[in-house]
């Protein structure tokens, strides 16, 4: 091993030669690393000579310095301490402390060498200054000449300079107006587009719904629609996605409107409206009720054809219908198309030359320029249960426009609204097509922006552009002002529903209850349009009543009665129907009744509305302003449902022979129950068709003077009422109490324990006395509806025949033995 010497000058020689990025500290300088080195001079030198002095790290000359700096143990090294042991470590000695002083004599001079290169820096720029401003200065003795000449120039283009500056500052004030425009509609068009991205998301599950809906749901009540979409049915028919409205996909809030104009005011209806207009195939209209009938008649006015299928020239009529393109309702399509009329229902077109259709109709070819040449085409069945093969709904989409009870109630809310407050429902509408033209026309407006924006090229300040821009913040301003109108006229329109509902709803009942009576037998068919006519007549009666000098203004402006039969039946007990299909009762006697009808309630509620006059006057000392107006409301609402009610029960009530009034009577009663919530489904079942539940308890020996039945029905009637849940317990319990009763003659009018009332004890009665159920039916109508439901209907046959007429005649029905 060498002297200690010069293993320190090599770990020094090594320290300062490795490569750059290495720390001192994890530089090898061992001998064996120094071996290496010396085993390529050639190499060592060249190491030497390429080191780059002025970027070496102070970190390497520092320890290359300690490595040579004296110790407790040995001197300092030099390169005349190393030349007696080897001159060529004493040459690499002298390198290291030569490397080493220049670091230092470099570090020192750093700061005067790069203030000298910014001097120097500084002195070129001032004298390339110098230079410029020399030459500048000759340019500009060269330009004072001719600026002097240009002055007289200058002067005259000052006024176009002037204009260019108003001109730049309309633009930056157009363009402040953009801005703010485009700022104000940026966070609106921003929750557009995500709710449109939402919406995208879901149109395709969407459109299936609909497509689906639209193919399949016709036929479908009120309430199986409501389940096919929901789920409810246990085949996953419909996508999950697909929550949106049907009729908002098949349908656009214009047409609605239209739609509601026509006279399809119920959401049932506006569904088979969008299923008609949408479906590829023809419709057929199940309209028992004319419902479609009139909305075709109102939407088409006097181009609709009407053509019965099996009429005279139906044929012939048909096809000049097509040739001219007119829309055409085919009536009288009871089971199944006439077969003339396959080819056209079903599309059964040949195509000939020139890209024409032929269509074969009664024997004779029919040119077509192509399959959709024709005019709408409709097929109606007046049947209200109609039977048809299963390939008739393949090739046409059958529809079901009968009404339903809700259809009906918010159909007759409708016309209530329009008796008593025909400009509002006025306004109403005005400010519902004012509204759906606000939106189109900021649609539009806002579509045409967006298109300039997207068109625009670097020309953003267009007056043009800006003008579109301050238009759709203003048509927006406009939209709200017309929304908030209309949310107000909405606001006044269901405080009048309101009031309302309670007589929409029963007179809802009471057709539907007149509806079903042809099950009882076929005679029982009652119109529509009839049945309104009613209505209209007993709420005029009870306006002329409630209000004399508002009603005898408007009395020469009503309409005359429809045309049709008016029949009435003998009063003498015998069987006897009325057929009033396409019918209209005289306006005298349904007027009399309603007059009747608004004179039970008027005493009482003129009190009523004197006493909240008075109420109202104290309003400011006493708060009760509001309260007082709400029960006025009421009491209206409570005198016109007795007034209408009565009225249109007492035009059923006429066709009926006496024995089946009271069970009408009691059927109206029970299902006013069942619609304010006091009455289950299942009760209401089992009263009108007997318990049909086996009994889940064994009968007591207790009640052993109870037949099996009746333990029966009051099982079923615990199971169905849940006020009564614990009935077969309370007979089980209080035995000698309920035989009691049970034993008494005239059970219906003795008290029940606990005091169970009303519903409740008509329902016993039912279950345990049904041999007293016909008086206490008879009780409970007088107690809930009133007395004059349940006494005999007097008929007036004078009355009758004074507004008897050609167009509505009488049509008397007697059994055997009538007078």
């Amino acid at each position: 091993a060498p002297a200690a010497e010069i293993g320190q000058v090599m770990s020094a020689v090594l320290c300062l030669t490795s490569r750059r990025g290495t720390r001192a500290q994890s530089i090898d300088t061992s001998w064996a690393e120094a071996r290496v080195a010396l085993a390529d001079p050639d190499r060592l030198l060249r190491l030497l000579a390429d080191l780059d002095k002025d970027r070496l790290p102070a970190e390497r000359v520092e320890w290359a310095r300690r490595l040579c700096a004296a110790t407790d143990s040995a001197a300092e090294l030099t390169p005349e301490r190393l030349l007696p042991l080897s001159h060529g470590a004493a040459a690499l000695c002298e390198w290291v402390l030569a490397v080493c002083a220049y670091h230092d004599a470099h570090v020192e001079a750093e700061p005067r060498r790069l203030d000298l290169e910014a001097a120097r820096a500084s002195l070129e720029e001032v004298a390339r200054r110098n230079r410029v401003t020399c030459d500048r200065l000759d340019v500009l003795d060269r330009r004072k000449t001719a600026l002097q000449e240009r002055l007289a120039t200058a002067t005259a283009e000052k006024a176009s300079f002037e204009e260019a500056c108003a001109t730049r500052a309309a633009q930056v004030r157009r363009a402040q107006r953009l801005v703010a425009s485009l700022y104000v509609e940026g966070g609106r068009w921003t929750a557009t587009r995500r709710k449109l991205k939402r919406e995208r998301r879901q149109l395709a599950a969407g459109a299936a719904a609909a497509a689906a809906f639209a193919a399949y749901a016709g036929p479908l009540c009120a309430t199986s629609r409501a389940d096919l979409l929901s789920g409810a049915w246990p085949l996953d028919i419909f996508p999950r996605a697909a929550t949106t409205e049907v009729v908002s996909i098949l349908s656009g809030p214009a047409r609605q409107i239209a739609w509601r104009s026509e006279g399809l005011i119920d959401s049932r209806s506006l569904e088979n409206a969008a299923i008609a207009e949408r479906s590829p195939r023809y419709p057929l209209l199940v309209d028992p009720h004319l419902q479609a009938t009139a909305w075709l008649a109102a939407r088409h006015r006097s181009c609709l054809v009407r053509v019965a299928q099996d009429g005279v020239g139906a044929v012939h009529r048909i096809r000049a219908a097509l040739e001219a393109r007119s829309p055409l309702l085919i009536e009288g399509v009871d089971t199944e198309p006439s077969v003339e009329l396959m080819p056209l229902l079903y599309r059964h077109h040949t195509p000939r030359r020139g890209g024409r259709l032929v269509l074969r109709l009664g024997g004779a070819d029919f040119a077509l320029s192509d399959a959709a040449a024709v005019g709408p085409v409709f097929l109606r069945t007046q049947q209200s249960d109609p039977h048809f093969a299963p390939g008739v709904q393949s090739h046409l989409a059958l529809i079901d426009f009968a009404v339903d009870e809700h259809g009906l109630e918010a159909q007759f809310l409708e016309s209530l609204l329009a008796a008593q407050a025909a400009p509002l429902a006025s306004r109403r509408a005005h400010l519902e097509s004012e509204l759906l033209h606000r939106e189109e026309e900021h649609r539009q407006l806002e579509g045409r922006l967006l298109e300039s924006l997207a068109s625009a090229d670097g020309a953003l300040l267009d007056d043009e552009l800006v003008a579109r821009a301050e238009a759709v913040p203003a048509a927006k301003a406009t939209l709200e002002a017309a929304a908030g109108a209309a949310k107000d006229a909405e606001a006044e329109v269901g405080a009048i529903h309101d009031v309302n509902r309670t007589a929409a709803r029963r007179v809802a009942i009471t057709f539907s209850l007149m509806a079903e009576m042809h099950r009882v037998c076929p005679y029982y068919l009652f119109a529509l349009d009839a049945f309104r006519s009613v209505v209209d007549s007993s709420v005029a009666a009870w306006q002329r009543q409630s209000y004399p000098s508002e009603s005898r203004e408007g009395e020469d402006s009503k309409g005359g009665v429809p045309d049709g039969a008016k029949v009435e039946s003998n009063s003498q007990g015998e069987d006897s129907t009325r057929s009033v299909e396409d019918s209209a009762p005289g306006a005298s006697t349904v007027a009399d009744a309603a007059e009747e009808g608004a004179r039970a309630e008027d005493v009482s509620a003129r009190e009523e509305c004197d006493d909240a006059g008075k109420q109202r006057a104290r309003g400011d000392k006493l708060g009760g302003a509001s309260g007082a107006s709400c029960t006025m409301g009421h009491r209206r609402g409570r005198s016109l449902c007795e007034c209408v009610g009565w009225a249109t029960y007492a035009f059923a009530a006429a066709a009926l022979p006496e024995q089946q009034r009271l069970a009408f009577a009691a059927h109206l009663a029970l299902r006013l129950a069942s619609a304010a919530g006091g009455l289950t489904r299942e009760a209401l079942e089992d009263f009108v068709l007997g318990p049909r539940a086996l009994a889940t308890e064994p009968q007591p020996e207790a009640l052993a003077w109870l037949p099996e039945a009746a333990w029966l029905a009051v099982q079923r009637l615990a199971q169905s009422m849940a006020t009564l849940r614990d009935l077969p317990r309370r007979v089980c319990e209080e035995t000698d109490a309920w035989r009691d009763w049970f034993e008494t003659e005239e059970a219906e009018m003795a008290a029940l324990p606990h005091g169970i009332c009303n519903l409740e004890a008509l329902l016993i009665v039912r279950a345990m006395r049904l041999d007293r159920l016909a008086p206490a039916t008879r009780a409970w109508v007088e107690e809930v509806l009133g007395q004059r439901y349940a006494a005999p209907l007097p008929d007036d046959l004078e009355a009758q025949l004074a507004h008897a007429s050609p167009a509505a005649p009488l049509l008397l029905l007697l059994s055997p033995g009538a007078d």
